[in-house]
């Protein structure tokens, strides 16, 4: 399991002790040589809720957390990378997606894990050219879903984007 905070006893910039310091209005890890401040920031992360045909695309989690529970397809964004160019990068480590359009941001959540602590993820909807589809990377099975068919979300930002579509479902011909 991960260290929530993510604490620096050493300064990860000069090497000095590292001490506590109540800055913007949170204790924070502080160097007193250098300035370095540890801001413990929460890993973005994009995950894509694929349509074909008005089914919806989702994996089985091949890894944890909620491994073995169905999700849309889901990942980290990379140091320096677009948030829209990991989604795509995602869809097709996990799903064999090699051609699809973001259609939208359905929103961005606040979710906390056991694995990776606090992680926003922004959910979009996208829209699959074909529905060739195989599990691959972290998904141990994939399939489409019509949307009154989509099991229960594990994750608040999945949930939340499911309640999203299910108000616009006649606008994306779910």
């Amino acid at each position: 399991m991960i260290d929530e905070k993510r604490i620096f006893y050493y300064c990860p910039k000069c090497g000095s002790k590292m001490e506590k310091k109540i800055i913007a209005d949170r204790e924070r890890d502080y160097c007193p040589k250098c300035g370095y401040i540890n801001y413990v920031n929460p890993y973005p992360a994009v995950a894509g809720i694929g349509i074909y045909k008005g089914k919806i695309l989702l994996i089985q989690r091949g890894i944890e957390p909620a491994k073995g529970s169905w999700a849309p397809v889901s990942g980290f964004v990379e140091y320096e990378e677009d948030p829209e160019i990991a989604l795509l990068r995602e869809m097709e480590e996990e799903a064999g997606v090699k051609h699809a359009k973001v259609l939208k941001c359905l929103g961005a959540w606040t979710d906390w894990t056991p694995t990776y602590g606090n992680v926003i993820t922004m959910v979009y909807l996208v829209e699959l050219e074909n529905n060739k589809v195989k599990a691959g990377d972290d998904a141990s099975n994939v399939d489409f879903f019509s949307l009154d068919e989509v099991p229960e979300m594990r994750f608040k930002c999945f949930k939340n984007a499911f309640d999203i579509l299910k108000k616009e479902r006649e606008k994306w011909n779910l």
